[in-house]
């Protein structure tokens, strides 16, 4: 069975007998059976599959764009009712894998966790992040999320972030994203912020992250997953691994739970970090 529709760089949706059209104008190679799905990944693109209890989406995490990335949260939550399945397609540039999902939520979280930000040539290698469920992320988080979510992402962020700095020992750190800037600003902070950390926080509050003060490739590595709890307005939940290198001292590996809530305050869009060390053994 083909894709049914193909979601654009634009996040518009198309046709697939539009997406082959496309392809003959700009003469790129006419598409064979089975090849549509791989070759809208290549693009950037994504494929949808209607399937009869549920929806399957064809993406790479190394190419999605950010609006198709966003097309296909909106899909996931107007099916939600009526479909009970989602099965997530992920091409790797040589075959797919496949994950099956039985939540809206759970899915949305897991795409935004997989899907890299566009030109993010830093998403492999020492950094890793896993789509974790709300459920099986430590309970001081679960807290947190839960916070977010009983108000629909509406809470007062300082009200929340009180929750937070309470729950996870005031270990958090808050950004802005300043008129649809790439990068972010810092605007709050923990004091109970690992020590490496605190000595960039410290007086840099309202100061942009610059790649030049920090690991250029952590450095994007966070900004995309910034990007993309704000694109879907959803809280992200994940496990990471990373083998930090400040500009200054050792390398260091890193293993942690975060979690990223959106907020949209009076036209501001801020992020709220939280996270919880996780066993190295």
């Amino acid at each position: 069975m083909a894709a049914d529709i193909v979601i654009d760089e634009r996040g518009e949706i198309i046709s697939t007998h539009q997406f082959v059209e496309r392809r003959r104008r700009l003469k790129q190679p006419v598409v064979v059976f089975g090849g549509l799905e791989r070759a809208a990944c290549r693009l950037g693109f994504a494929a949808v599959r209607q399937l009869r209890l549920g929806l399957q989406l064809f993406f790479s995490p190394e190419a999605l764009e950010t609006a198709a990335l966003v097309r296909l949260a909106y899909l996931i939550r107007d099916s939600a009712s009526m479909r009970s399945v989602v099965v997530l397609s992920a091409w790797d540039g040589a075959d797919f894998s496949h994950r099956i999902v039985r939540s809206a939520s759970e899915a949305i979280g897991l795409l935004a966790s997989m899907a890299s930000s566009p030109g993010n040539r830093y998403s492999r290698g020492p950094l890793s992040r896993l789509a974790v469920k709300r459920q099986d992320m430590p309970s001081r988080l679960q807290r947190c999320v839960d916070g977010w979510t009983d108000d629909a992402g509406r809470a007062d962020v300082e009200l929340l972030t009180g929750i937070v700095q309470q729950q996870t020992n005031d270990r958090f750190v808050t950004f802005e994203r300043v008129d649809g800037s790439p990068s972010f600003v810092l605007r709050d902070y923990g004091r109970n912020n690992p020590g490496h950390a605190l000595r960039w926080y410290e007086g840099n509050i309202g100061k942009p992250l610059r790649s030049d003060d920090l690991d250029l490739a952590y450095h994007w590595f966070c900004n995309g997953a910034y990007r993309n709890a704000l694109a879907l307005q959803h809280p992200l939940c994940e496990l990471v691994e990373a083998h930090v290198q400040p500009p200054k001292g050792s390398p260091m590996r890193r293993r942690y739970h975060r979690i990223i809530l959106p907020f949209y305050k009076k036209s501001r869009q801020l992020v709220l970090v939280a996270t919880q060390p996780h066993c190295l053994c």
